[in-house]
């Protein structure tokens, strides 16, 4: 691995918030894009029960 392509991230020096963010973003996103298929599937479930 003597590439010039290096994308690690070292957590262990410096600033702590950026490194904390970096890693939490994937988490964050698929958490907001569960919060919005729930509530889609939800309002889809209550509206369909009110036609019943």
């Amino acid at each position: 691995m003597s590439g010039g392509d290096d994308r690690s991230v070292n957590v262990t020096d410096g600033d702590l918030v950026k490194p904390m963010l970096f890693l939490s973003g994937p988490i964050i996103l698929s958490m907001l894009l569960q919060v919005g298929y729930n509530l889609a599937d939800s309002s889809g479930s209550a509206a369909s029960a009110r036609t019943r």
